[in-house]
């Protein structure tokens, strides 16, 4: 967890009235899901959280904003200022974030999952669900559900954390989590490889690595083996370019 301080209601709902363009039934649906999710962590992860981290987080499905592109772009520059290079702050695959300041989640549009997907994946879809509209529909609910699982992962990770291994653990838990759920999840480049590289840590060196992403592990000596067991090109494979961190 960070330090920072953590937006309650009211800084939530005015960013709301400021930036959603969620209707308040699809606002609605989005904290009972967030809700669930954060219920399905602590049920299965919560031996190796702090007692004080399950405190801070609570509330998690207040601090919850779906809004536009051009508004995400910018809260991730003007909200989340971790660099002056803007550049870096924004890519294009990139649609769910959790700020650093304020622990807000900010979601880009879910509707943009359908343009992502292949032409072949697209066919399926509709065939599967009967017309475009209604497959359209499914898919951005599978976008929003399964990127609430990431981003509320993040919630608890230990900040001190690398952020090549946060990433990781957040890919990891994400599809834990959904899978447990029962919710689909979408599959973007990559995120099968990352899943695997974390499972083989847990394989190696056992509930240690879930005690180091949630904060648990005492023994630095433990906590320095483990890290620097992942090597730059394993990174660099990974997370090419930084893409995803």
């Amino acid at each position: 967890m960070t330090d920072e301080f953590i937006a309650d209601k009211e800084v939530s709902d005015t960013l709301k009235l400021e930036a959603s363009i969620a209707t308040p039934r699809q606002d609605k649906l989005v904290r009972e899901v967030a809700v669930n999710i954060n219920n399905e962590i602590i049920h299965q992860y919560g031996s190796y959280i702090p007692q004080e981290t399950i405190v801070k987080v609570g509330g998690v499905e207040e601090r919850i904003l779906i809004t536009n592109t051009e508004t995400f772009e910018q809260f991730h520059y003007e909200w989340d200022k971790i660099t002056t290079d803007r550049s870096r702050l924004y890519y294009p695959e990139v649609t769910a974030t959790v700020f650093t300041n304020g622990q807000v989640m900010a979601f880009e549009d879910p509707t943009k999952a359908w343009q992502r997907l292949s032409k072949e994946t697209q066919v399926d879809a509709i065939s599967r669900f009967g017309s475009e509209a209604e497959a359209r529909g499914v898919v951005a609910f599978t976008a929003i559900a399964d990127f609430l699982c990431h981003e509320v992962v993040h919630q608890y990770q230990d900040e001190n954390l690398p952020k090549f291994f946060k990433e990781l653990g957040a890919y990891f838990y994400q599809r834990q989590i959904a899978t447990a759920l029962h919710f689909s999840f979408l599959i973007f480049d990559l995120d099968e490889a990352r899943i695997q590289y974390y499972n083989s840590l847990l394989n190696r060196f056992g509930e240690d690595v879930h005690k180091i992403f949630f904060g648990s592990l005492l023994d630095s000596k433990r906590r320095t083996e483990i890290l620097s067991s992942v090597t730059k090109d394993d990174i660099n494979e990974l997370f090419p370019e930084g893409m995803g961190l």
